[in-house]
């Protein structure tokens, strides 16, 4: 387990704009967005499909860069070191790789991190554990359900012991039962690991999971709030 501790925020935006052009057309993705990441914090980022949080999520994940403003990564490092071992990402949809099983899907990231196969096959094999998914580390994704293919991400992801967790409505596309598995388990590998997780939904039964609260709306944050948990 790795914890990141200290007083420097993990990300922050300062006064972000980002801006999208299509023919004459402008549209304000976000405006003026300020906002941290401190290290061990659970946040869910809840507003309405088109509010700004895909945007958002990239920005602070270093995949995009604003039109105005800053984004910077004070107890990380430089944009160029923030990937696989300090944020990791988690989409909506499917995100497997078809030809590989779970296991080597897990492994993935650490292979591209360096690590010996000895050392990957170890920390997969703990990854899978956490997630519940030691049963099917051998099946490849379309032999498994939905819920288990985004618990099979989310390992994916944590493996390399992040600092940041960053998912993009990780449940969207999976039913009640299935999404309350997967945040469940998302929540308890983020704490296990002492890291840090923003998470973009639109469902308040999925936010509940989380200490923190941020709305966004029109491209703004409107409100940031705590949890019961």
């Amino acid at each position: 387990m790795v914890a990141w501790m200290g007083p420097e925020p993990l990300v922050e935006a300062i006064g972000v704009w980002r801006h999208f052009r299509s023919g004459t057309e402008a549209t304000d993705a976000l405006r003026d967005v300020s906002c941290r990441i401190y290290p061990g914090e659970l946040i869910a980022l809840i507003g309405p499909s088109g509010s700004g949080k895909s945007t958002l999520l990239h920005l602070l994940a270093g995949l995009d860069r604003p039109s105005r403003g800053k984004v910077q990564w004070p107890a990380l490092g430089g944009e160029n070191q923030l990937r696989p071992t300090k944020i990791a990402l988690v989409f909506q949809g499917p995100s497997l790789l078809a030809p590989l099983s779970v296991a080597e899907n897990v492994r993935l990231p650490l292979f591209l991190a360096g690590a010996t196969e000895q050392r990957a096959n170890l920390l997969a094999s703990r990854a899978l554990e956490r997630m519940h998914l030691a049963d099917v580390h051998d099946k490849l994704p379309e032999e498994i359900s939905g819920g288990q293919a985004q618990r099979a991400a989310i390992a994916r992801a944590l493996v390399t012991e992040p600092a940041l967790l960053i998912a993009d409505e990780p449940t969207g596309q999976l039913d009640s039962a299935a999404a309350e598995e997967v945040v469940s388990a998302l929540v308890e590998d983020v704490r296990t690991l002492g890291a840090s997780a923003l998470v973009a939904t639109h469902d308040w039964q999925v936010a509940r999971h989380f200490s923190i609260a941020w709305k966004i709306r029109a491209g703004r944050l409107t409100a940031s709030t705590r949890c019961s948990t």
